[in-house]
């Protein structure tokens, strides 16, 4: 258990105010690898540094069962370290004795650990249906459980790099999430699988940033993260922080996939056959397009399942508009797109983002327009993975990231009667 026993003048606390309640998950770390549970004390120290009493569970037990690979048993334990705590919270003479509160609760694990923490999520509200208003997973696995049905805000770490999970699972499972609530996936180029533990390695597994890189993304991003959803407050501007800008880390190469639960859809690329119709209604116009297309996403490189659409052009004149019936959207604050570059097109190369433009217009004739390299560059180049040998398939990898236009960006437009988007891919 990581608690502070000091406040931030390192005096004695003195209040009794209680104190949300983090539980963590390690994964499968090596058979006889001792005390695995302590390999996130960089994580749990941080966490418990802001406030929290933080609960990481020896998970070694269920090491080796083989049904399920144990993820059901992981989070199981989870849901019972919850009970534990909740106990000692209501035990005189316990040093957590009213100091809980069990009305906050945060689930967080790496690996077979992220996937017990899905599973521990979703099977919360048959058990005792505590109060679990956030979790976070760390390249977490998609086996033994489903992904997370609900409502619960979901932020997901996942390296480039990973060796260990190369297929893309953390992704994989995320994105098959619920939408009921905010989610978040952080793609952090570069980075691996093991790197985000106190120490541990894996030979099979490169690595282009440091462990010390890997440790702040994961304290950043996941504090953030519960400091909106688990506590309800905005220190110090994190939801900045959250959605990339300004940059957790300068030097390090990270990219957001946000959605929320407020959200109505233009195109969502469903049902597949119909890219010329749009889901209000409208027609989807390409202008010179080398290719318009719906695309389902289900083979590697691609690492959201589910239908997308797909663009391919190669000149200024190329654009699509989507057109459809004036709407109301002024209950809405952003307009915003998730995209991603194919691999593997000449025209994408490593190294270079790409820009368009976006038009948006209203029934009174009104258009303004926003350049995507104004949202943290534009959109990234496809990565390139370098812990497999090369050319290997799961060393490409395409993710979406999103992008978010406020509608501040777009002041000539009403947004009670918007009835066109078009990407004019004029910006080569």
């Amino acid at each position: 258990v990581y608690y502070s026993t000091l406040d931030s003048n390192c005096a004695q606390f003195t209040d009794s105010t209680p104190h949300p309640l983090v539980v963590f998950a390690h994964g499968r770390y090596g058979l006889g690898v001792p005390n695995n549970y302590l390999g996130a004390t960089h994580l749990m120290n941080h966490l418990a540094s802001w406030g929290y009493v933080c609960i990481s569970v020896n998970m070694d037990v269920v090491h080796n069962v083989n049904s399920q690979a144990g993820i059901p048993h992981r989070g199981e334990l989870m849901l019972h370290a919850i009970e534990y705590m909740a106990k000692e919270c209501r035990t005189p003479g316990s040093p957590f004795y009213t100091l809980i509160d069990t009305t906050k609760i945060a689930l967080i694990g790496h690996s077979r650990g992220g996937g017990g923490t899905i599973y521990a999520a979703n099977a919360n509200p048959t058990t005792k249906n505590r109060p679990i208003k956030a979790i976070a997973t760390i390249s977490p696995v998609n086996f033994g459980t489903g992904p997370l049905a609900q409502p619960i805000p979901h932020i997901s770490l996942y390296g480039s790099w990973d060796g260990d999970l190369s297929d893309g699972q953390g992704a994989e499972i995320w994105s098959r999430g619920t939408r009921a609530a905010p989610r978040e996936l952080v793609e952090i180029y570069g980075a691996n699988h093991f790197h985000f533990t106190d120490n541990t390695v894996y030979a099979a597994e490169a690595v282009e940033i440091s462990r010390e890189s890997h440790h702040d993304m994961a304290q950043g991003m996941i504090n953030a993260w519960f400091d909106t959803h688990v506590r309800g407050l905005d220190r110090y501007d994190w939801p900045k922080y959250l959605l990339g800008s300004p940059r957790l880390i300068d030097t390090v190469d990270y990219y957001i996939s946000y959605q929320d639960e407020h959200f109505l859809s233009i195109d969502d690329g469903a049902p597949l056959g119909t890219p010329l119709a749009n889901n209000l209604g409208g027609i989807n116009t390409p202008n010179s397009l080398v290719t318009w297309a719906d695309f389902n996403q289900v083979f590697l490189p691609d690492f959201n399942p589910g239908p997308a659409l797909r663009a391919d052009w190669n000149a200024t004149n190329d654009d699509i508009q989507f057109n459809f019936p004036a709407t109301d959207a002024s209950g809405y604050a952003v307009l915003t797109f998730r995209a991603a570059q194919v691999h593997p097109i000449d025209l994408n190369t490593l190294g270079t983002l790409k820009d368009w433009s976006v038009i948006v217009g209203d029934a009174a004739g009104h258009l303004d327009t926003a350049l995507i390299s104004n949202y943290l560059g534009g959109l990234q180049y496809p990565d390139e993975s370098g812990s497999l040998s090369f050319g290997h398939v799961r060393n490409f990898k395409q993710i979406m990231r999103s992008f978010r236009i406020p509608k501040a960006d777009l002041p000539s437009i009403d947004f009670t009667q918007v009835n066109s988007v078009r990407f004019e891919f004029d910006r080569p």
